[in-house]
């Protein structure tokens, strides 16, 4: 059986998050509050982007998707309120997008092209 791009996709962003934040063996979804796995809310984040959707809209669209949601290691029940998405993003560390983007960057083949910098440093 193959699978859908959707269920790669997230298989891949999860191992990626998981690299990029530490899987420290933190519950998923808490139960009666405390904090989500990072690596649970980097995915979600990821998947809110793959799917060009707000953070409302995405969480809705993937209350309906078990099974992607299994990858993740959550239940529809478990998912964050929208909200929490937004709050955690605004703080988020430009060090772990770095780290996301590193890695994320190495499931491509180099395609021998040059990067252009558009920085507008100065390289002198």
């Amino acid at each position: 059986m193959s699978t859908s791009k959707i269920s790669r996709f997230t298989s891949k962003a999860v191992q990626l998050a998981k690299n990029a934040v530490g899987e420290r063996g933190e519950v998923v979804a808490p139960e009666g509050g405390g904090g989500f796995a990072e690596y649970a809310v980097v995915s979600l984040h990821c998947l809110q982007v793959y799917l060009e959707k707000s953070y409302r809209e995405a969480l809705d669209l993937l209350s309906e998707m078990p099974h992607i949601l299994g990858e993740i290691g959550l239940e529809p029940a478990d998912l964050p309120h929208h909200s929490t998405l937004v709050k955690w993003f605004d703080k988020i560390k430009t060090a772990l997008w770095r780290v996301l983007l590193r890695l994320s960057a190495q499931l491509h083949e180099t395609s021998g092209h040059a990067a252009i910098d558009a920085t507008f440093f100065d390289r002198e």
